[in-house]
């Protein structure tokens, strides 16, 4: 058996908290642990090839592979066991946006001592927004991997079969308007007898049509920085959820959920989609459905086009996520750790480890090399180039936040609180989380 059936092998069978509790075996001299958080099948298997060439460029050097499991991208219950156990990894590969999370509850190390130690000029090959993400009070805590990025998708099928030319959602023409994208909506839209849905054109809550992806939208602030307060009392924030209180009563929420339980069941097997099926027109999706519709739709008609704004000639805006490579506080081999952090997530390492997983990569000139980033992730790559996105608030309650405002999102849309009563309820839980780590430094490179 291969090393590295035996890593994913035991990964699957074992919860690493486990192994964080003394299961683990023995390090080996020179030896850089990494635990990863990137644990598909392909992920895993081209992380190790990647690994093998680290060790083959760096002799007497070994690594060793150990896939996380864990409740969820925020959940630091096996990280602060193998921490505060003094068994931590070298490196832990998690999500950017719970960096600051995990370097204000001391489980990572700053990187700013290497960083300042790298000739100048060190992070600005990365994409600036990851950098910002992976920053905490003004210093390094993550370097970036990969991004994604959101967009709206339409089936030309779809709009053709509504009477409507698929030009007119050419990006070439700019993003559409929220107004535009409703009136679209509302003529592809399908009823039966019964009143109920046959077809949609849009649901605003499906899919990546999260609460923060409507807040970029509406160019909402969550943070006041001066005051050290979220920002409950911004227009744009508080207008998330009044949009969603204004479409669960034009849509009926009760016969959208209908809708979607038929035609997008939880227990949808892998591969369908009402978007393929042509019961949804328009969805705004991350930039990985690109590959998903060649792979399980080839022969649809479907096109991509920026997210919607508020007004007319608004630039476009929208969000990435991704991961970062960080070293956790007390790592047996940290200087290791660095070295291994640098070569995966360096030009080289993100050249080789996007073009295999259809990743974009935060190494900023990679974004225009048609090695890298394939035809149907060309107008992703481009929003990245142009300054499009950004990322979620980097603050160390930034995982409870998003948490919450999605689940305001939920109580809106079932009629159960009013957007006064969720902005209240966020205030609530959040500001005393924040509190204890005021001030807070916000990263703007």
């Amino acid at each position: 058996m291969s090393r590295f059936s035996k890593v994913v092998g035991t990964a699957l069978a074992v919860l690493v908290t486990v192994a964080a509790a003394g299961c683990a075996p023995a390090r080996q001299p020179d030896e850089i642990v990494v635990w990863t958080k990137e644990v598909g099948t392909d992920q895993l298997a081209q992380q190790q090839l990647m690994l093998d060439r680290f060790e083959a460029e760096n002799p007497g050097v070994t690594t060793r592979l150990v896939p996380v499991a864990t409740r969820s991208d925020a959940d630091a219950t096996a990280l602060i066991t193998a921490v505060r156990g003094g068994t931590g990894p070298d490196v832990f590969v998690g999500d950017r946006f719970t960096t600051n999370q995990f370097a204000s509850l001391g489980l990572l190390q700053s990187l700013q001592p290497w960083v300042d130690a790298e000739p100048a000029g060190f992070t600005d090959s990365y994409l600036p927004f990851a950098l910002d993400e992976a920053t905490y009070q003004g210093e390094l805590y993550g370097l970036p991997w990969h991004t994604d990025t959101r967009a709206l998708f339409y089936n030309k099928e779809v709009l053709r079969d509504a009477g409507i030319d698929p030009a007119v959602m050419d990006p070439e023409n700019g993003p559409l308007t929220v107004a535009e994208l409703r009136e679209l909506a509302d003529r592809i839209t399908v009823t039966n007898e019964a009143g109920n849905y046959e077809r949609m054109g849009f649901v605003p809550w499906d899919q990546q049509a999260w609460p923060f992806t409507w807040g970029q939208v509406l160019g909402a602030s969550y943070f006041d920085e001066q005051t050290c307060t979220i920002d409950v009392d911004d227009p744009g924030f508080r207008g998330i959820y009044e949009l969603y209180d204004e479409w669960a009563k034009d849509l009926d929420y009760g016969r959208t959920d209908t809708f979607m339980a038929t035609y997008a069941p939880e227990t949808a097997p892998e591969g369908t989609s009402p978007f393929y099926s042509g019961h949804i027109g328009m969805q705004i999706v991350y930039s990985g459905f690109a590959p998903n519709i060649e792979k399980y739709a080839p022969d649809l008609d479907w096109g991509v086009t920026y997210p919607p704004v508020m007004e007319e000639g608004d630039d476009p805006v929208t969000w990435s996520g991704g991961p970062a490579w960080t070293i956790p506080t007390g790592a047996a081999n940290a200087d290791g750790g660095w070295e291994l952090a640098t070569f995966m997530t360096g030009a080289e390492g993100q050249r080789e480890w996007s073009s295999t997983q259809q990743f974009l990569p935060t190494q900023a000139d990679l974004l225009d090399d048609p090695e890298v980033v394939g035809e149907d992730a060309r107008f992703f790559a481009q929003l990245l180039l142009d300054g499009y996105s950004s990322s979620r608030p980097p603050l160390p309650v930034g995982s409870e936040l998003w948490e919450t405002m999605n689940t305001g999102r939920e109580a809106v849309l079932l009629g159960e609180s009013t957007p006064e009563e969720v902005m209240a309820e966020i205030e609530r839980r959040i500001q005393p989380q924040l509190d204890p780590y005021c001030p807070i430094t916000l990263a703007r490179n």
